[in-house]
């Protein structure tokens, strides 16, 4: 099953610092239906992505912002976690509860949602 949608994907990278960060950010800037909103990093919020990634220079103007969950936009499509082994394990399961307790959710529209996740997984690649 191939991924036909014909708007863009709203991207975001928590934890774009890093070498896996940075090149996922690389090869999302060049992917047709794909548009990255935010890039987080601690310690380099505030700061160019090109100014810590100078191989990004010339390809993106996103700043760094605050790995903050709650601040960061909702409308986000698709957000990948390019953390630290254990970071990532700790953010997953907070998202995850906040979404299913939001509102009462029928077990279709859980299984509705992780599937269209997985098209979303599988049209990236």
């Amino acid at each position: 099953m191939f991924f036909r949608a014909k708007k863009r994907i709203s991207v975001g990278i928590i934890g774009g610092a890093g070498y896996g960060g940075a090149e996922l950010l690389r090869l999302l800037l060049f992917h047709p239906r794909v548009q990255v909103t935010f890039v987080t990093s601690r310690r380099h919020a505030g700061n160019k992505v090109s100014s810590v990634n100078r191989f990004l220079t010339g390809l993106t103007d996103l700043i760094f912002t605050e790995p903050e969950i709650e601040s960061l936009p909702s409308d986000t499509d698709v957000i990948f976690l390019a953390t630290p082994h254990g970071a990532s394990m700790e953010l997953v399961p907070k998202t995850l509860v906040d979404w299913l307790q939001e509102q009462d959710r029928s077990w279709r529209e859980i299984v509705r949602v992780f599937g269209e996740a997985a098209l979303g997984l599988a049209a990236a690649h």
